[in-house]
């Protein structure tokens, strides 16, 4: 039976939960898996939370559009797991581009907005990270775009990386490059030294 409407919530789905064994209800997550797609995918404030797969199959690179933000968007968040990493180009490489817009809240403009924050650096391929290499990497002013490879002109993106991306103000606009966008996680590389990562973050 559906929620009476005085006791309404958004979750009205039986398939939304899941029973612990302590008799717990948990609402599950929202999963976007990027498989084979090769159209732009545009992500909604409606989606906010969801975790989104990037397992491309697609011999191309996969483009993911953030939303323009509104004042009741703010807070919008995503989770971001690489699962499988290629180069740039071919299947498992990816480009995030924030929302934002010149005059209309309703349109999105590629890297508008600009992402800021910081990610850390991990080199799975060693103990340790190794003196030449990049203990992080933080979005300059003008930055919207972030461009996840497994070649070094875009950074050396390997399989574990994760990351999230979260609203924090309404897109300004008419204002490119407001702070919009925090970042936040690890991503992994499997480069030995001088990991790269001057065209991890770009502007549009």
């Amino acid at each position: 039976m559906a929620n009476p409407l005085y006791g309404q919530n958004k979750f009205d789905n039986s398939a939304d939960f899941i029973v612990g064994d302590d008799n717990d209800a948990y609402i599950k997550r929202n999963v976007i898996s990027m498989g084979a797609t090769t159209a732009e995918t545009d992500l909604t404030v409606a989606q906010t939370g969801s975790l989104v797969n990037l397992n491309s199959t697609a011999s191309q690179i996969q483009v993911i559009n953030l939303p323009t933000i509104k004042a009741s968007g703010v807070g919008t968040w995503y989770e971001f797991v690489v699962t499988v990493a290629g180069n740039s180009g071919s299947a498992g490489s990816y480009t995030i581009n924030t929302g934002g817009h010149a005059t209309d809240p309703d349109e999105a403009t590629a890297g508008y907005d600009d992402i800021i924050g910081v990610v850390s650096i991990v080199d799975t391929s060693l103990p340790a990270m190794p003196a030449d290499d990049a203990s992080n990497a933080i979005p300059a002013s003008g930055e919207g775009t972030m461009v996840l490879a497994a070649n070094t002109s875009n950074a050396v993106i390997a399989i574990g990386s994760h990351f999230r991306m979260t609203a924090l103000i309404a897109s300004p606009i008419g204002t490119a490059s407001g702070n919009v966008w925090h970042i936040d996680g690890t991503l992994c590389t499997s480069q030995a030294t001088g990991f790269v990562t001057g065209a991890l973050f770009t502007a549009p």
